[in-house]
């Protein structure tokens, strides 16, 4: 099974490859090779964003155990082909040796990871690399007759290649096809946060105002405190309250100054590693004009600023605090509870964050953008790649009439094959449990009644695991609802028919109903649909937890732990890659006719050169018209010209990004790539270049009550590359 690991965190695994990159698998076995030391093998390698080549696996003509040598060359452009550049040195640049071990059952396997000098795949760019094996030969899979083969996982792909006994010389033999046998380990670069931040988790504000401790700091202080929550983000010990609305967890940093900044920051304990919900120049006069408290609370840490005024005293309070969990998928989450008053204005003058220190990468959410939060935000610092978010459309398909019946008894299990794969979740056996889950990868066999927050051993020994609505569900064999499966397309349905709870006996009325749909190609790749889950037992969720368990691959990605109404009647929640999602949103947007706010989003890359970046408004209207608009500057009207929207774009505003006014379909939304080299402004377009930062918003047509009028969604600020 060809495993992504889709975290970022450059973590050390015993074979000594960092974790936080992605493996593309080509041939597992070969079934010919060269004898001839000094032979090469060939091979393209092609990237969709900017990336690096740290590692690779391949077979030689040795003995298990033994040690070779490769030398691996470059060129810009394919290596490939007869006559071609590979009988001639032209263009062709060495990295370096790198040496491997032969090992594995047989000599026809690959080799252990060979840690060999960066290749570098810019992105939209064709690389050749050529594999040199000065005193050995390569094992390979081919035979002459076969076609090329190619290899791609949607961000590399790998076409695999033609072998040389006398490389880069017009003499010696050539033959093709000849497959790389083993894998190429990659990371996309620059690499992508480990960390995100985002607004789609629920949480709670846990007043402490009453039991914490006040730290009375005069203006511009700072107090150590000494906790025993930590986690492996923030190390547990002696934290220092700035209060100006930061906390510091690393370093010998001492002072955070009055004075705000982008993210990272001297200004904020000297750089050091730190948590930024609101930094503003925040005076509590030692206590007197609002407090600070601090306090443990089970297993969180909680930081709270509370009806905290400003220098100046202007009387307009914010109530907001810091929450640091020992476990759990999200290290810390930022809760606010009255942040709207005119002085802190959502974030008008302050900055929202996180501060790296060189621990990990820094994240800053928003900086000095009205509206950025609102009463009732909460901001989660998710340590993940893996998203779980309510954002993509999709539908229920209610297979209850054609699918197969479980019949599964109180607490029970199933295997059922599937064909229906993707990168994060194998297609093979797949364990279904009554209590609302579906175990992917592992040897673990049972879903226990007790459901508990993610990850956890009672959900299939902490195996890899969908979780849609992990509960004490009991069908009683099929008597009190049913499960049923199905494979339609490319599509794996287990769907949870009008189930009761235990101890059951409610003659259908306390049921719920909602599926799984994995997916065999993106955007998603699994969804949750739930249809109806608003019994007084189901709650949307009160006694269920509701997430992604990542076991072994990948990390875990939790939505709600008993949390009543997490999920809705009609509510979809997609499990998808957080790498190709960029930028950071700001300012949050009016609700629509549709009830929610719309959102802005992009996809591709930040780089100037890929210049493959793409610009989507989702929760929309259906079938309403609409078009995207930027600027190098922030703002925040209310209500815009009459519209029923925010706009968060200040100085010269241009229309039409893109391709101009665009229709959102039945689905309610809006795509368009932002053409780099052609941004719109009032005077004329403009090419972005590395450095700029540019702030995108959506505009689009609404109607309330029969009244025609419009809105916009939030903002959306990316910084772009080279």
């Amino acid at each position: 099974m060809r495993i992504l690991l889709l975290s970022t965190l450059l973590t050390v695994s015993a074979a000594g490859i960092a974790t936080g990159q992605t493996t593309l698998s080509a041939n597992a076995v070969s079934n010919n090779f060269l004898v001839t030391p000094g032979s090469a093998l060939f091979f393209d390698v092609e990237a969709r964003f900017d990336s690096r080549i740290t590692h690779l696996s391949t077979a030689s003509f040795n003995d298990l155990g033994d040690n070779f040598d490769v030398e691996v060359f470059v060129r810009s452009g394919s290596g490939l082909g007869n006559p071609g550049p590979g009988q001639d040195p032209t263009g062709w640049v060495s990295l370096g040796l790198a040496t491997g071990t032969q090992n594995g059952v047989s000599v026809l396997e690959p080799s252990g990871q060979i840690d060999i000098p960066d290749i570098l795949v810019p992105c939209n760019t064709l690389v050749g690399v050529a594999l040199v094996f000065p005193d050995s030969a390569p094992r390979y899979f081919g035979t002459g007759a076969a076609p090329i083969q190619t290899f791609s996982d949607g961000d590399l792909t790998l076409t695999t290649g033609d072998s040389r006994t006398d490389p880069f010389t017009a003499g010696g033999g050539f033959f093709s096809s000849r497959g790389l046998v083993g894998d190429l380990t990659y990371e996309v670069s620059p690499v992508a946060s480990a960390l995100r931040m985002t607004d789609a988790l629920p949480g709670t504000f846990i007043d402490i105002s009453s039991t914490g401790t006040p730290l009375s700091l005069s203006d511009d202080g700072e107090a150590d405190i000494v906790t025993a929550i930590g986690n492996s983000l923030f190390a547990a010990g002696t934290v220092r309250v700035g209060s100006n609305g930061a906390v510091r967890f690393a370093g010998a940093g001492q002072d955070l100054s009055f004075v705000n900044a982008a993210l990272p920051s001297p200004n904020a304990f000297g750089g050091d590693q730190a948590l930024m919900p609101f930094w503003d120049d925040i005076n509590t006069a030692g206590g007197l004009n609002g407090e600070i408290y601090w306090e443990e609370v089970g297993d969180q840490l909680i930081v709270q600023w509370d009806g905290v005024d400003f220098f100046g005293g202007a009387l307009d309070t914010a109530t907001f605090q810091l929450q640091v969990n020992a476990t759990g998928p999200i290290p810390a989450q930022f809760v606010y509870a009255d942040i709207e008053g005119a002085r802190a204005a959502g974030g008008a003058s302050a900055t929202i964050g996180y501060q790296a220190g060189g621990v990990s990468e820094t994240y800053q959410y928003g900086l000095n953008a009205p509206a950025m939060v609102r009463d009732g935000s909460v901001i989660s610092i998710v340590n993940t790649q893996v998203l779980m978010t309510d954002e993509l459309a999709g539908s229920f398909i209610d297979i209850s009439a054609t699918g197969t019946a479980l019949s599964l008894s109180d607490d029970g299990e199933i295997d059922i094959i599937t064909t229906v794969g993707n990168d994060l979740l194998a297609a093979g056996t797949v364990r279904v449990g009554s209590n609302g889950g579906l175990r992917f990868d592992g040897t673990g066999s049972n879903l226990g009644f007790g459901n508990a927050n993610l990850p956890s051993a009672n959900a299939f020994s902490g195996d890899q695991t969908l979780l849609p609505f992990w509960d004490d569900i009991d069908t009683d064999g099929g008597a009190e609802g049913e499960i049923y499966w199905q494979e339609i397309g490319d599509t794996l349905i287990v769907q949870w028919d009008a189930v009761e709870f235990f101890p059951g006996g409610t003659g259908g009325v306390e049921t719920a109903t909602f599926q799984v749909q994995v997916h065999g190609s993106g955007p998603a790749y699994a969804q949750y649909v739930y249809a109806d889950v608003s019994s007084v037992r189901a709650d949307g969720g009160v006694s269920a937890t509701i997430g992604y368990q990542g076991g072994m691959i990948g990390r875990d990605a939790a939505y709600s732990f008993n949390i009543a109404g997490a999920v809705t009647d009609g509510t979809v929640l997609s499990l998808t890659d957080g790498r190709d999602t960029l930028g950071t949103n700001y300012c949050v947007a009016n609700p629509n006719s549709t009830g929610v706010e719309s959102r802005i989003s992009a996809t591709g890359s930040p780089s100037i050169a890929c210049d493959n970046l793409e610009l989507t408004a989702s929760n929309l209207p259906a079938n309403s018209f609409g078009f995207f608009i930027c600027s190098r500057d922030t703002g925040f009207v209310p209500f815009a010209g009459g519209a029923a929207g925010n706009i968060c774009l200040g100085g010269s505003i241009g229309r039409g990004v893109g391709v101009g006014i665009l229709n959102s379909g039945p689905d309610g939304s809006i795509t368009t790539p932002a053409m780099l080299s052609s941004l719109p402004t009032p005077t004329g377009p403009v090419a972005a270049i590395a450095g700029d930062t540019w702030n995108f918003q959506a505009w689009h047509r609404d109607a309330v009550g029969g009244v025609a009028t419009s809105n916009f969604t939030g903002g959306l600020q990316v910084q772009f590359i080279n």
